[in-house]
């Protein structure tokens, strides 16, 4: 029995990719976002499922280490690293078959010479700017001057053109000039002789059909978080497991934790379980989040602790130290989920989830 675990359902991962694959033409390919860690379910776990179930086509990460540790586990698919490479990492890249992604003219000879230093050649996808105002080749000028000096490198090969939408699901009109932006910058692109395959809709964006043209990156939704049509058909993988560490009943008047910001009402049931923001359970949950016991939700009382929280479990009939906590996730019919703590405590599911520390076990149900 585990202070706290981290449960992660890969079956459930593969439906939610399975849901995605089934909605996605035929010829449009998926890129499985996998990094940080999977959003926190586990990269190398991940990516294994899915390419053996060939539910995605290729797959990105962050940075050089977390593709490269790609490779050592086994993956073979096509991996891109979608932010910014130095030029260790370049290095790194080029030795484990990485796609790096270029975005200024110096990048790019970084990149050749680091190329031709290795006498390997080297694969990248260029980045545009459209309105996110992060890294990209600006559209006009200075892409046709980058191009310009792209066309003289025989050791890098443009395999891909991408761009990000700011806020697809908020905003359609930002959304379709981002869009007009990224097809001009692909019609000088193909002007000047390249073929690169186009990607730019997320999980947000990647069920509407104008925007999928060569490939979609499914990230969020592969975890169980999405909006519209296939909202119903996704579910989180993630279970936050822990056990009681003490039950006490207090009296009415008698105040929990921290700053004795709780005061029962009532005669109460406390249950206190190894579980704090030291863990990355956040701190802002105190007094506001439910966690779920035999099938029922209580409710979070006081200030959540470094290590440990308490609950009022009053309600939540007998319990005992073998007792099953579940702080997110599923328990009978009840379900605690990333995007409710993510409400209750002012930030966004991708927070939530990748936010346990290492002490957290983390655990595959496979």
């Amino acid at each position: 029995m585990s202070r706290l675990e981290l449960r992660t359902d890969l079956s459930v991962i593969e439906n939610n990719a399975r849901v995605i694959r089934e909605r996605i033409p035929d010829d449009v390919k998926v890129m499985a976002v996998v990094k940080a860690d999977a959003y926190g379910h586990g990269s190398v776990e991940v990516a294994k499922r899915l390419e053996n179930k060939h539910l995605a086509n290729c797959f990105a990460v962050a940075t050089a280490e977390e593709g490269a540790r790609l490779r050592r586990n086994g993956i073979e698919s096509e991996i891109l690293i979608l932010g910014y490479s130095d030029e260790e990492e370049m290095e790194i890249a080029i030795k484990n078959r990485l796609h790096v992604t270029i975005f200024s003219k110096d990048s790019l000879l970084l990149l050749k010479s680091i190329s031709e230093n290795a006498r390997m050649k080297a694969k990248a996808h260029l980045k545009i700017e459209t309105g996110m105002h992060r890294i990209g080749i600006a559209p006009g000028a200075d892409l046709k001057e980058l191009l310009s000096v792209w066309k003289e490198i025989s050791c890098v090969e443009m395999s891909g053109v991408f761009s990000h939408f700011s806020s697809a699901d908020i905003d359609k009109q930002y959304t379709d000039t981002q869009f007009d932006l990224f097809l001009a910058a692909c019609e000088m692109i193909t002007d000047f002789g390249f073929a690169p395959i186009r990607h730019i809709a997320a999980s947000s964006a990647m069920f509407k059909a104008k925007y999928q043209l060569d490939m979609v990156r499914a990230g969020i939704a592969l975890y169980g978080v999405a909006d519209g049509e296939i909202k119903p058909l996704v579910h989180p993988a993630q279970t936050l497991i822990t056990h009681p560490v003490r039950i006490l009943n207090i009296k009415p008047h008698e105040k929990v934790g921290y700053s004795m910001n709780f005061e029962a009402d009532r005669e109460t049931a406390v249950m206190t379980v190894p579980c704090g923001y030291g863990d990355g359970y956040p701190r802002s949950l105190s007094n506001r989040a439910e966690a779920l016991v035999n099938g029922r939700r209580v409710k979070l009382i006081g200030n959540i602790c470094m290590d440990m929280l308490m609950l009022d479990v009053t309600s939540a009939g007998y319990v005992d130290e073998r007792t099953e906590v579940v702080l997110m996730g599923a328990q009978g019919d009840e379900r605690i989920t990333p995007e409710e703590l993510s409400l209750l405590s002012g930030t966004i599911p991708y927070e939530i989830m990748l936010g346990f520390s290492d002490r957290v076990k983390k655990t595959w149900v496979y």
